[in-house]
């Protein structure tokens, strides 16, 4: 009884030793996986970071693009026809958005024609939002001001809508 008992303790540190080589392995297979895994993310926040300034370029190169779309038509406008004179006012209440009162804010602050309002940039816009109201850079692109202004001036040069 004495030898089976040796033996089965024997048995059971051999399987305990066994399991205790597969537990380091495990555990050093698990710290090789964590390290990959930290690679990865490193490696995944440097290609979301790309991916953030591609964007940014990407709206960048949108609205330059959009700036020159809209220049490229007022040239075809300018060519349609001709002006009206330089020194006379537009009536920009015709821009649906622009009343009297933001009419006159506009004239006082040298946009008094469609070409001005046509040709609106990004910072003539935030230096208009500045000084006279900061939600107007959204009113102006959510009522497409320069779009308005565009056809209108199409129109006041002789061309179609």
């Amino acid at each position: 009884m004495q030898a089976e008992t040796a033996r089965d303790l024997s048995d059971a540190r051999q399987r305990l030793a066994s399991a205790e080589t597969r537990a380091a392995q495990t555990a050093s297979e698990n710290a090789a996986l964590m390290a990959r895994i930290a690679v990865l993310e490193g490696e995944a926040a440097q290609a979301k970071a790309k991916a953030d300034a591609l964007a940014r370029e990407l709206s960048a190169a949108s609205d330059q693009l959009n700036h020159l779309q809209r220049i490229e038509s007022l040239a075809a406008a300018a060519v349609a026809g001709p002006m009206a004179p330089d020194d006379a006012p537009d009536d920009l209440t015709q821009i649906s958005g622009i009343n009297a009162a933001l009419a006159r804010q506009l004239r006082a602050r040298g946009m008094t024609s469609y070409r001005d309002v046509a040709r609106l940039t990004p910072e003539r816009i935030a230096k208009l939002a500045d000084s006279i109201d900061t939600d107007l850079a959204d009113r102006i692109a959510r009522e497409q001001w320069i779009e308005q202004a565009e056809r209108l001036l199409k129109r006041k040069m002789g061309g179609r809508d």
